[in-house]
Order: C-alpha cells, then sequence, then structure tokens
C-alpha cells in the first residue's frame, strides 16, 4: 500500500513547549501552511495600542512607516498593522475607537499620508503567510538577518526601517551570540524593535544596539529595570536603536 504524509492542521498541540520538544524548526515546517498564535486575540490590542502610540511620538513613522514583520508566522502582526492603519485614517476627524472592553485607543491618521510599507520575513511559514495575507513573504531566517540579507527600506535615503515587530518568535532563539548578531545587525537597519512575547525573555543587552524605552512614559529605561507592557499574560517591549540617535 502507498504510504500516506499525514495533513498537519493548526498548531498540532495547545502546549507549544511540547510541539518545540520535536525542534522548533520541525514544528514549523509542519505546520508552514496552517500555523496560527494561538494569542492572535491579545497580540492585536498590543500591537495596536503599541503602534498608536509610536506614530504619535515618532516623526519618522508618520512621513511614511517602513515596517518589518519579522519571523511572522502566518502573518498576525501583518495583520493588525494593516487594520490599525485602515481604523486610524477612517478616524482621521480625532476621534477615539473603543475595540474592546478594554477601551483599545487607535489614533487617527491623515488619510493623504502615505501607507506603511511591510516587509515580512519567515524561514518556515511563508506559505501560511501568504495563504492567509496574499502578500510575499521574504524567506529570511534570524542568521540571513545577521547576514545582514534583509533588503533596505525603499522610502528612506539611508535604507533604515522606522520599526521591527517580531511577535511570538524572538525569544526563540537561545544561544547568546546568535541573538547578539541578529540584533546587533538589525540595530544598524530600523530604528526601533518592538518585541512580543509570552513572558520576559529574551534578555537584551546593552551593548547589542539596542536601549529599552518605556513606551507609555515615553523616555529610556535603565538595563535591568522592568519595562514589560503586559495585557492576558503577553508582553510587549520597545527598544530604541543606540545607531541611529
Amino acid at each position: 500500500m502507498p504510504s500516506h504524509t499525514p495533513f498537519i492542521a493548526g498548531n498540532i498541540l495547545h502546549s507549544m513547549r511540547e510541539n518545540y520538544a520535536q525542534g522548533v524548526d520541525v514544528y514549523y515546517k509542519k505546520v508552514s501552511t496552517s500555523y496560527r498564535n494561538p494569542h492572535y486575540a491579545t497580540v492585536r490590542i498590543l500591537l495596536m495600542e503599541c503602534l498608536s502610540i509610536l506614530w504619535s511620538k515618532d516623526e519618522g513613522l508618520r512621513r511614511g512607516a517602513e515596517i518589518v514583520d519579522m519571523a511572522c508566522g502566518s502573518g498576525e502582526a501583518t495583520e493588525v498593522i494593516l487594520e490599525w492603519d485602515t481604523l486610524a485614517r477612517a478616524l482621521a476627524n480625532g476621534q477615539p475607537c473603543s475595540l474592546n472592553r478594554r477601551r483599545t485607543i487607535v489614533c487617527s491618521i491623515d488619510p493623504t499620508t502615505r501607507k506603511p510599507h511591510i516587509v515580512s520575513t519567515d524561514p518556515f511559514t511563508g506559505p501560511a503567510f501568504e495563504t492567509r495575507l496574499g502578500y510575499p513573504c521574504l524567506p529570511l531566517s534570524f542568521q540571513d538577518i545577521a547576514d545582514e540579507k534583509l533588503p533596505p527600506a525603499p522610502s528612506k535615503e539611508d535604507g533604515a526601517y522606522d520599526l521591527v515587530v517580531c511577535s511570538f518568535a524572538l525569544h526563540l532563539l537561545t544561544d547568546d551570540s546568535s541573538l547578539w548578531a541578529t540584533l546587533y545587525t538589525l540595530s544598524t537597519q530600523a530604528r526601533w524593535l518592538l518585541v512580543l512575547a509570552p513572558h520576559k525573555k529574551p534578555t537584551i543587552k546593552p551593548n547589542w544596539g539596542w536601549t529599552s524605552w518605556n513606551i507609555k512614559s515615553w523616555e529610556p529605561v535603565d538595563y535591568g529595570k522592568e519595562n514589560d507592557y503586559v495585557v492576558d499574560r503577553v508582553h510587549a517591549r520597545l527598544y530604541k536603536s543606540t545607531q541611529f540617535y
């Protein structure tokens, strides 16, 4: 009888720890066309709030945002960015929009402002991303980012991106030397880094090219001090590149 490869749907097991037991690379290859982040609802809340604050504070974003969705999975962060942009343009009269019981506030954006340009990368889940959103996904790994394979931001004279979003992925890079190489290279290519994660990891050290930044008080945070913005056990941390300021 011919052998059949079983169809792998969704996330296989509810526990990501069990899924990763077989190896992170193995797991994401298995779910390359069907992966979904089970924390999407909370990621949506956090990312919309962070984007609205960044937009109000950072002139570079307002001139035409160049954004990287690094290790994009099936495109949850990209989808939220696009939704946020649509909502913000609809609210150009300055009226806030409550998205849920937490009264998540979306800023308003002048409809004549250039729409965000998003570059999405993932070495494994490109098929799931393209199926979900219909946009291309660059098959770049963390090592590829460290090796400077991320193309420059097309609309910026210096080629630097305004923001890199990494949702539920950076903590998977557990080797400090690889993490440093990826983050330091990225700090020469982007001005802000927003990390979303299910916990406080990874720890980004001061000499890795990034300064921890409090998104609420809008000021730098000393290394080692608490700087997590937490909603329903999902953590958001913002970092400012030391290379551009």
